[in-house]
């Protein structure tokens, strides 16, 4: 497969680690490849969308989000609605982004959590889950000031999906789920939009 970006405009020669078109995260989703850029000038990760069957491809942008950091791996789980990004910060600290509860395929359009993990000059590359609540993450060799072995990590981010993976959406109430239609916050107060089944129920509220 070949592709090219949709929207660079300036082709010049540029020194290594410079350019905000590098890639190395994407996940299939339906018959689409989805690349999430890594940007080293701006910090940021850009969405572009291309068919995952062999060919010549322009990507099309979709959108951009701010992440403050360069991505490296990315996982999705497409019966959860989550997205789990892995990448780490110019000074080597490495983090886990989770975007979840989004509609369709806007990945950045609902809850997003990052995690910074305890793991100083580790380089990040990779990441993979097969349930949402435990992930499996490696890191590259780094030798420079200090000697860094490749490892392999598990991170365990659930008590922060907690109510999400587990929670409204999977507890039932005469044979049917409850649904939480929204949330929104006003005047320092958080207000619940849901059925009425929801009544007496225990609702546990985490903020980032």
């Amino acid at each position: 497969m070949w592709f090219q970006y949709e929207d660079p405009t300036d082709f010049s020669n540029q020194g290594s680690n410079t350019t905000d078109f590098d890639c190395e995260a994407m996940v299939v989703v339906a018959d689409s490849i989805y690349l999430f850029t890594k940007q080293w000038t701006s910090l940021s990760t850009s969405v572009y969308r291309l068919s995952k069957e062999p060919g010549n491809y322009e990507a099309k942008y979709k959108t951009t989000y701010s992440i403050n950091g360069l991505i490296t791996g990315a996982t999705w789980l497409e019966e959860k609605k989550l997205l789990a990004l892995s990448g780490y910060s110019p000074l080597l600290q490495p983090f886990l982004f989770l975007f979840y509860d989004y509609s369709d395929i806007h990945f950045f359009g609902g809850n997003k959590r990052r995690l910074e993990l305890t793991l100083p000059f580790h380089q990040i590359e990779g990441i993979t889950t097969t349930d949402g609540l435990e992930y499996a993450l490696t890191n590259e060799r780094f030798t420079q000031v200090l000697m860094i072995p490749q490892r392999l990590h598990y991170v365990d981010p659930s008590a922060y999906l907690e109510g999400y993976l587990d929670g409204p959406t999977g507890v039932e109430s005469e044979g049917r789920e409850l649904q939480v239609l929204k949330v929104t916050s006003a005047g320092g107060a958080i207000i619940l939009h849901a059925d009425n089944d929801w009544l007496g129920q225990p609702i546990r509220v985490i903020d980032l």
